[in-house]
This record gives structure tokens, C-alpha cells and sequence, in this order.
């Protein structure tokens, strides 16, 4: 029998905590690392349709382009939100490098690319053609983690959420706030959340389950969180499972989502607690679908994890 080889997905993580932590006023962002990023930027579509030669000679710079995105990741109003999106400008285009490497000269500076968007807001990595590549990936952002998933040929979705204390100011205890987003889960997964040792922890990963899912199909909150359900083979409570589980690089489970009526759906649902000083202060949910002939309890994928510095991420893509 055809044997299917192990999926892999790679995922890169940054905490940029100390980025944003000495830089109050956003200056370092505005007068360094902003000018530097943008000195050399243009669109997939440009590059994917200059000559080589261009590209070997560091085409005129895009002064519309570079102010654009200036605007965009400045607007923000939180000096923490800037640098997330600027950092998760530069990780998009470092993908696009990573899968089209044979046209860039090696030794010479990268151009910084942004990537078209589906009709619902997803950003892919175009073929020449202007159509969506086999190159899958996704990015999720929450103070102060920034993290990248990809793939080859299977769409995948990503998301990341930290164990955040609720507001005091805008509700009076945890019931108060978890029952704000009671319709965002099914009766099963919601008995999952009031049931749990740490509801809150709880209904932060089943939160993140259903962002990852609907990242991965490229709907987003555009799809009704409710009009779809989660199960995990062997696991009634997910963060009773994972934050038991003493793995380093995280942990794969078989999950089972049901749209509706329809016949449930086999997806691998990977969660990586982020830690620091040993203490889980968020976590990082992947799912992709399973392999079809998956009828066991082992996922056939292989997922690797990778922390990044922003300065790892220059020299891959600027530099």
C-alpha cells in the first residue's frame, strides 16, 4: 500500500517584547529600523515581472509604496501594535523569499515584498500567473509574541493568545466575562470551558482553535465561530491535556471539526505553550488538515519550532 510521507510544518516564533519595552516613543522604529526596511520595497506582482538584471542592480525604490506603508504601521496608536505590524511585514516577505530563492542574487540586499490578498483578506504567495502557490503559510500576533506557520500544498491556519487577567474595570469576576463570548462556542465545547480547572486558560485555547481553523480555510471571523465544532481524540479538556504535557516543542492531537450537518472532518491541531520563567503565559495553536489514511491516533506530520531575533530576521531578508 501507498504510504504517504510526513507532512511537515515549520513554525517561527519572535518575542519582541524588548523591542517595543525601550522604545516608548516609537523613535528606533521611525528613524532606524523603518528607513531601513523600506529603502527597497515594491510589490510581489513588480517583482515576479522585472528581469533579472533589475533585480541584480536594486531597481528604483517605490517612493509610494514606501510611504504607504509607512502610514499603515504608524496610524497605530499603541507603540506595541507598530512594531507587530511592522514585524509582521517583514516575516510575509521573508515567505515570499523563502519560496521564490533561485531570483534573488545571493550577497545582495532583498527587496522587502508585500503580498496580494484573497477576497477575504488572507495574504498568499502568488504564482507568476497572479494565482495562489502550493507556498501555505499563516501569521498571528498577540503582545508581545509574533508567530509564522508553513506548509507545502496544505492550507494551514495559526493563532496566538495570552493568559491575559480580565479587566476588572468591565467585569466583575471571570463569569461575567467568559459569558460575553458564550455564543461563540457549541454546548459541547462551552460544557469543555465551565468545566475546566482554569476556565479561563480554557476558553483561551478553544479560542484559539477556532481562529486557527477558520485562518486555515482563509474565512477568518467572517465564519460564524458557532456554525462549526471541535472534538479531540482522547480529550475532553484541553488545557488539562496540554499544560500536563511535559514536551518542549509542543504537541500534536488528532481533532474532528463538524460544519453543520455534514460528516466531520479529520484536522491536526498542534499547541505550543509559550513560556517565560517556566510559567505558561500564552500559547500557540496550529492546525492543518490530517492526512486522509491518518485512522489512528498518531498524526502523520511533523511540526518544528523556531525562535527568531529580529536581527536573524534582517539578515535573512535585508541584509
Amino acid at each position: 500500500m501507498f504510504h504517504q510521507p510526513r507532512r511537515k510544518v515549520e513554525i517561527d516564533l519572535i518575542d519582541i517584547a524588548d523591542l517595543f519595552d525601550g522604545d516608548e516613543s516609537a523613535e528606533q522604529l521611525k528613524n532606524t529600523l523603518l528607513p531601513r526596511a523600506l529603502s527597497f520595497c515594491m510589490t510581489s506582482e513588480k517583482f515576479l515581472h522585472i528581469g533579472q538584471r533589475e533585480r541584480k542592480n536594486k531597481c528604483k525604490p517605490d517612493k509610494e509604496l514606501n510611504k504607504q506603508l509607512q502610514s499603515q504601521i504608524l496610524r497605530y496608536v499603541k507603540v506595541p501594535d507598530k512594531y507587530l505590524h511592522f514585524i509582521s511585514l517583514l516575516i510575509k516577505s521573508r515567505e515570499f523569499h523563502l519560496a521564490y530563492q533561485e531570483l534573488c542574487p545571493k550577497g545582495k540586499p532583498k527587496p522587502l515584498i508585500t503580498l496580494p490578498r484573497t477576497e477575504k483578506g488572507k495574504p498568499f504567495i502568488p504564482l507568476p500567473g497572479g494565482e495562489a502557490s502550493d507556498f501555505k503559510f499563516s501569521v498571528s500576533h498577540q503582545k508581545p509574541y509574533l508567530g509564522i506557520g508553513r506548509t507545502f500544498g496544505y492550507e494551514i491556519g495559526i493563532d496566538i493568545v495570552t493568559f491575559d487577567e480580565i479587566n476588572k474595570k468591565l467585569y466583575s469576576d471571570e463569569s461575567e466575562f467568559l459569558h460575553v463570548f458564550r455564543s461563540s462556542f457549541t454546548d459541547y465545547e462551552w460544557a469543555s470551558i465551565i468545566t475546566s480547572s482554569s476556565k479561563l486558560n480554557e476558553f483561551y485555547l478553544q479560542w484559539a482553535v477556532k481562529e486557527a481553523y477558520t485562518k486555515a480555510l482563509g474565512l477568518g471571523l467572517s465564519l460564524d465561530f458557532k456554525s462549526f465544532s471541535t472534538r479531540f481524540e482522547g480529550v475532553d479538556n484541553l488545557w488539562g491535556h496540554v499544560s500536563t504535557q511535559d514536551v518542549e516543542n509542543g504537541i500534536c492531537i488528532k481533532g474532528f471539526v463538524r460544519c453543520g450537518d455534514q460528516i466531520p472532518q479529520q484536522w491536526a491541531f498542534f499547541f505550543q505553550l509559550l513560556r517565560f520563567n517556566g510559567k505558561a503565559q500564552g500559547c500557540l495553536c496550529a492546525c492543518t488538515r490530517a492526512p486522509s489514511e491518518d485512522k489512528n491516533s498518531t498524526i502523520n506530520i511533523d511540526v518544528g519550532t523556531k525562535w527568531l531575533t529580529l536581527e536573524e530576521l534582517y539578515e535573512s531578508l535585508i541584509a
